[in-house]
């Protein structure tokens, strides 16, 4: 069975892969057979499993990103992941309130934080899973975001925040 791992997000982050993302979009989802026998004779077979499940969250998760044929996710993550329209609220709400660095504590793969960027905030998110961390700062690169976005792995309860926190 297909599981994420470390090293399949490099992969998928690599210029190959992220060239086939954009060429599967287009493809027929009713063909997924066909694109993964064909995927399964220019990668191996948990590179062509994790190009095909890209795609299919990404056909997903437009109903909550916008940009989400640009980012990564994994299925769990997309469905706990807060909609772009909530996301874009809460920022805007962090913004007439005055605040230009804010704190995400358990970003996953980045739906606030992405939106909290956007707005113009600074963004210190922190994510305990490695995984969702990784995604939610590719997700930070992918969209142009990086340099307002800092992701750190670690357990926020035990975290010493930075001190410019609005």
């Amino acid at each position: 069975m297909y599981r994420l791992t470390r090293g399949l997000v490099d992969f998928l982050l690599s210029d190959v892969a992220q060239a086939a993302l954009v060429e599967l979009v287009a493809s027929d989802p009713a063909d997924e057979l066909g694109v993964l026998t064909r995927l399964r004779r220019r990668f191996t077979a948990e590179q062509a499993a994790a190009l095909v499940e890209q795609v299919r969250l990404r056909r997903r998760a437009k109903s909550k990103f916008p940009d989400a044929d640009s980012m990564l996710f994994t299925d769990e993550a997309l469905q706990q992941a807060t909609t772009y329209e909530a996301a874009t609220y809460h920022a805007k709400l962090m913004v007439s309130c005055g605040c230009h660095t804010v704190a995400d504590l358990g970003c996953g793969i980045g739906g606030d934080m992405l939106a909290m960027a956007r707005a113009g905030l600074r963004v210190f998110a922190v994510e305990m899973d490695p995984l969702r961390a990784r995604l939610a700062q590719a997700n930070a690169l992918a969209l142009g975001l990086g340099d307002r976005v800092q992701v750190v792995c670690a357990d926020w309860t035990s975290l010493d925040l930075p001190a410019d926190i609005d």
